[in-house]
C-alpha cells in the first residue's frame, strides 16, 4: 500500500504528533509498505535531532516531499510555534495547498494526518485518515465539519476518542491505538533499588502539560510521607 503522511511540522518542531509521524512512518516502511512523507523546508529552518535521525536511517521504501508555507503565507516562520492555533492553521492551509498537486499525481492509496486541517485538503477520490493524538480545552466549532471529511480516525487513547465521540458520530470507521513505548528500553546507568515511592514525569516542559502542577502536589505528598 502507498501511504502518504503529511505532517508540516515534523521536519523542525518537536512534540506528540510529530514524533508519531516519523515512527509511523519508519514502521509501517518495514512493514512493505512505501511511504511518501510531506513536511516542510524553508530558509533557516534548523531540523531537529529527531528528525535528522530519521534521515540517517535511510530506510528503504520512504520518500520525503519538501515545501515552503510561506510561498502562500509570507512571515508564517517568523513566529515563534505552539503559541495559538492560528499559527498552524495557516501554515497548514498554505501547506496542503502547495502539496495538491503532487498528492494528486503521487495516487498514495490513503492519506494519513495528524491534525485536521492537515486532512481536509486532499483530493476527493483518495480516502483520509487523521491520528487524533489529543484534544482541544475548548471545542472547536468547525472542527465537526472538518472531522466528518475524514473516511477514518485513530485516537491515541480511550478517553481522546471519548473527548471527540460527538465530532466523530457520522465516520464511519473509529479506531483506538495508543503509541507505547521504543522496546527493548535502554537504561544507561544502574538505578538503585529504594524502599521509595519515585514518581516520574514525562513530557515537555511547557505549562499545559501540568509540570507546575506536579510540583505543586509534589510538596504536600512530601509534608505527609517521607518515602517519596
Amino acid at each position: 500500500m502507498k501511504i502518504a503522511i503529511i505532517q508540516p511540522r515534523t521536519s523542525y518542531f518537536v512534540a506528540g504528533s510529530e514524533k508519531i509521524s516519523l515512527k509511523h512512518a519508519e514502521f509501517l516502511a518495514k512493514l512493505g509498505h512505501e511511504i511518501d512523507l510531506y513536511t516542510s523546508d524553508f530558509e533557516g529552518i534548523k531540523h531537529t535531532t529527531l528528525f535528522k535521525d530519521f534521515l540517517n536511517k535511510n530506510i528503504p521504501g520512504v520518500s520525503i516531499f519538501y515545501y515552503d508555507a510561506s510561498v502562500l503565507a509570507p512571515g508564517i516562520y517568523q513566529g515563534e510555534p505552539d503559541r495559538e492555533h492560528k499559527r498552524w492553521n495557516e501554515e497548514s492551509e498554505a501547506f496542503n495547498r502547495l502539496i495538491f498537486k503532487d498528492l494528486n499525481n503521487n495516487k498514495p492509496d490513503i492519506i494519513l494526518a495528524y491534525y485536521l486541517p492537515d486532512n481536509i485538503f486532499k483530493p476527493q477520490d483518495i480516502p483520509n485518515v487523521v491520528y487524533l493524538s489529543g484534544y482541544s480545552k475548548n471545542p472547536i466549532p468547525y472542527y465537526k465539519k472538518y472531522i466528518e471529511s475524514c473516511d477514518a480516525t485513530i485516537a491515541i487513547s480511550e478517553v481522546v476518542s471519548e473527548k471527540w465521540a460527538e465530532e466523530k458520530r457520522n465516520v464511519k470507521l473509529n479506531y483506538v491505538h495508543g503509541t507505547g513505548v521504543d522496546c527493548p528500553l535502554i537504561i544507561q546507568d544502574q538505578i538503585p533499588v529504594k524502599e521509595n515511592i519515585n514518581l516520574v514525569y514525562a513530557g515537555r516542559l511547557i505549562e499545559r502539560k501540568g509540570a507546575l502542577t506536579l510540583l505543586d502536589a509534589f510538596e504536600k505528598i512530601t509534608k505527609l510521607r517521607n518515602d517519596v
